[in-house]
């Protein structure tokens, strides 16, 4: 308080002077950003938001709120999402190495991930990509680093699956760097290729379903640490695929799993358990390259995952999904489950697009304001909250965008 009185003459810190557990305090008025990367400029983003015509997204939806939705609010919720995270980014880059037990570049490389995710949409990212290429650029400079100690002293099959998962969550973003940084990620890559023992499956991916077997077995479907082993399989078998296991077969294990889980019965006990699954299911159908191409292995099991959550979503209710999908789960069921057929014929789609941009924060972010109850959290977890639902509401949002355009964003080549 004595400080609040008597403003100093000189700022208290400098950059270096107190590493650790900083604050990101964005919401408050007259904060100052710190000034590395420039965001997209507000005159620029009215400017391309007023040449948007109204056209509503959901014109004959039953919810009042969802019919008034246009691409021009999807536009603005989605840009002041992307310009949170170039602050945050701008805010690390300032900082230097926050994460007081993990080594630099952690951070880094999971922002490199969110960049190589945005590159998966043409159109958005060339209008975003004179914003996005330093902060992809400092992101890759920190974190192939990292990628380059983890492979080659990675040695157990935990260690080196692990390596694998983040090489393939950043190599679209990579593809289009300059070839020094290439180069040190193509040897960080063929290190780990050379690791993995194809024909070893069952080193690295666990197939079995615990959850189903509790089922079988007449056993409470409660205990988390059965989901949550369900929802690590169910992104390992992707990125398995990816990676070319010898005696994989993705697509029979995906029908399985998504036998397995209509038969389970719906509890509210365990509904976000479910929901979370759901997701993981789809995202990890997506880490398979074959998926995105016409006539792939996946179509069907995508299409009754899509029915699925679709039917799961119903059963929780909009208002009891409040409770029981927090904004994370229902933008990951907007980004990998309902854009599988179409926006338009799931009505429950237009609610999650509505609960998305009603919980955005003024300074563009998602869940970066948690309840005190919530906000007991290490540096870490707090840290993480900054960005990664940011991120997945973002990501929440873009099929919509895609989807609106026809097939393809509306954004300008170049520029905004």
């Amino acid at each position: 308080m004595k400080i609040v009185r008597t403003r100093p003459a000189v700022g208290l810190y400098v950059p270096g002077d107190y590493p650790f557990y900083f604050g990101l305090r964005t919401m408050v008025p007259g904060v100052r950003h710190a000034e590395v990367f420039p965001v997209v400029p507000e005159s620029e983003v009215e400017a391309f938001l007023d040449g948007l015509p109204p056209v509503a997204l959901f014109p004959d939806h039953d919810v009042t709120e969802v019919r008034v939705i246009t691409r021009r609010d999807v536009y603005a919720s989605v840009l002041k999402g992307v310009n949170h995270l170039i602050r945050f980014s701008g805010y690390l880059a300032a900082m230097g190495s926050v994460l007081e037990y993990e080594p630099p570049g952690v951070l880094e490389l999971e922002l490199l991930a969110i960049l190589s995710a945005l590159e998966t949409s043409p159109d958005l990212f060339a209008a975003l990509a004179p914003y996005l290429r330093p902060v992809k650029l400092h992101a890759a400079s920190l974190g192939i680093g990292l990628l380059e100690e983890a492979a080659a002293s990675a040695k157990r099959p935990a260690e080196v699956f692990a390596v694998h998962r983040r090489l393939c969550s950043v190599e679209a973003a990579v593809k289009t760097l300059q070839r020094d940084l290439l180069r040190r990620f193509g040897v960080a890559a063929d290190a780990i290729r050379r690791k993995l023992r194809k024909d070893r499956l069952c080193d690295y991916v666990t197939l079995n379903n615990p959850v189903a077997a509790r089922h079988a077995a007449g056993k409470r479907l409660t205990a988390r640490g059965a989901w949550a082993a369900w929802e690590r399989s169910a992104l390992d078998v992707g990125y398995a695929a990816r990676a070319g296991f010898r005696g994989l077969d993705a697509p029979a294990y995906y029908r399985r799993s998504i036998a397995e889980l209509e038969r389970i019965p719906f509890g509210r006990s365990y509904a976000a358990s479910l929901c979370r699954v759901v997701v993981s299911l789809a995202r990890g159908m997506r880490f398979d390259e074959r998926a995105a191409r016409a006539g792939g292995p996946y179509g069907d099991g995508a299409a009754r995952l899509a029915s699925y959550g679709a039917e799961l979503f119903d059963r929780i209710g909009w208002q009891r999904g409040q409770e029981n999908m927090d904004v994370e789960t229902q933008a990951g069921f907007a980004s990998s489950v309902f854009s599988v057929t179409g926006y338009e014929r799931d009505p429950d789609f237009g609610l999650i697009v509505r609960r998305l941009l009603d919980s955005q924060l003024s300074d563009g972010s998602w869940g970066t304001d948690p309840l005190p109850v919530d906000a007991e959290m290490g540096q870490g977890d707090y840290l993480h909250s900054l960005y990664r639902i940011t991120w997945a509401c973002v990501d929440g949002l873009r099929p919509v965008l895609y989807q609106a355009a026809g097939g393809g964003n509306a954004m300008p080549e170049s520029g905004l």
